[in-house]
């Protein structure tokens, strides 16, 4: 399963690859919404986010620093 979406995962990713964002803006976004045209910066955080809401579900209350 691993396997399946590393590799799924890489042929997404081929031929992409984006140039980084220009130093005024740099790295982060700031608090401005995320767009499509932001997937190439923003990316690799379904683990956390499947995290979060689990706890979010099972507590009631997740705080995210």
């Amino acid at each position: 399963m691993v396997l399946a979406q590393l590799t799924r995962l890489r042929r997404e990713a081929k031929g992409r690859g984006g140039a980084l964002p220009p130093e005024e803006v740099g790295p982060f976004r700031g608090l401005g919404r995320f767009e499509a045209e932001d997937r190439d910066v923003f990316f690799g955080r379904t683990a956390e986010v499947g995290g979060a809401l689990e706890l979010l579900r099972k507590h009631g209350l997740v705080a995210l620093l």
